[in-house]
Parts: structure tokens; sequence; C-alpha cells
């Protein structure tokens, strides 16, 4: 189970950065100390190396209009009268720009959707681990902090790679008002994943 907090705080200070250099230092001075508990304690904090990795759910939820789009701009420029009737349906707007305009800002969108779902960017994640709870703040699709507990039943997993994951829960992502899956929760492509595997171990093992 996540439970949200706000997302403000403290301007970052110095000694807190991307996880390739800052190798998971710990300063109570900064943006984690305001989210942590009377008897909390901060055992590492970081942030992710940069990723994109296709979510196939948005690709799908994509692909129609996409379709959709490059059809409307197959029938404007195949078709003599596609000035004529882009004039009559975007009023305001010169028959030059009409299609273009359209159909760059439909698949502009359609990039930054998949993006939201697919990428991993240090700038806009950042991670926490204490004695009790593991902490990821995101500010897309808007800021926010989600917390999760640990507990001797958390189930902690990790390919042994390095950069990479460790998972630790599951939320639901939602696509659409309509279209909602499940998704592993954790840090994602982190430097010494395997240290931070081994403290989320300790963690979840001194809460029993």
């Amino acid at each position: 189970m996540s439970r949200k907090v706000g997302f403000g705080g403290a301007s970052r200070p110095a000694g807190i950065g991307n996880a390739t250099t800052n190798r998971g230092s710990v300063d109570r001075s900064g943006f984690w100390e305001k989210k942590l508990m009377p008897g909390e304690t901060l055992l590492w904090q970081g942030r992710p190396k940069f990723r994109i990795e296709i979510d196939s759910k948005a690709m799908r939820l994509s692909l129609p209009a996409l379709a959709g789009v490059t059809f409307f701009a197959f029938q404007h420029y195949s078709s003599p009268f596609g000035a004529v009737f882009d004039a009559e349906y975007i009023p305001g707007l010169s028959n030059e720009l009409s299609v273009p305009l359209v159909v760059v800002s439909i698949v502009l969108y359609l990039v930054l959707y998949n993006l939201r779902h697919g990428m991993v960017h240090p700038g806009l994640t950042r991670y926490a681990l204490t004695n009790r709870r593991a902490m990821v703040a995101n500010k897309l699709p808007y800021p926010n902090v989600k917390t999760y507990r640990l507990t001797p039943m958390t189930p902690v997993n990790w390919l042994g790679d390095d950069p990479g994951t460790v998972t630790f829960s599951e939320d639901l992502v939602h696509y659409n008002h309509n279209a909602i899956q499940s998704r592993h929760v954790g840090f994602h492509n982190i430097p010494d994943a395997g240290r931070v595997h081994a403290l989320i171990q300790k963690a979840k093992e001194s809460e029993g």
C-alpha cells in the first residue's frame, strides 16, 4: 500500500544529486527531512539514471489516434479540396497552417503521453529509503510523493544487475478513465542496486 504526501520542501542542498555521483549519501537537511516521522532514520537517497522503456499498453492506446491523424493528413494532401474543408472546420487559421498545426499538436501529445509512461528521468524522480519506508517522489503527472511501508512480508525483488531496479510493491497505473494496469513499484535504474537491495532487506526485517 502506498500513501501520498506533498512534494514541497527546500531546494536541493549540496551533496544530494544524481544517484550516479551521490552514491547514496545522506544529508538530513534536505528534501526528505520534512518527510521523516519520529524515530525514522534516512538510510539512502538517490535518483535514477536516465532510461526510456516502451510501455506496450500506452503504445497500443496511442495507435488509433496516430492512425486517425495520419489518415487525416493523407486525405488533406491528396485531395485538391482539402484546404477548403480545413478552413471550414478550423476557423481563424489560414489554409496553409491548419493541417500542419493539428497534425503536429496531436503527434506531440502522443509522444509526451508515451514518454510519461515509459521515461525515467533523474530530474523528475527521486528516491529515499528509511528504516521503515521506501519513498518515491515524482514531478509528473503532478508533484507527489508516494510512501511504502516496509514489513517482513514486503516482496523485494532485484535481478542482480547494476545499474538495476529494486521493486517492493505494486500500484495501479491509470492510462485514461477506462484503461488501468498494475505495475511494479521500486527504485528504477539506480547505481549500486545491490547495496540498496540489501538495505531494504535489512529495513523490512527490522520492522518484524
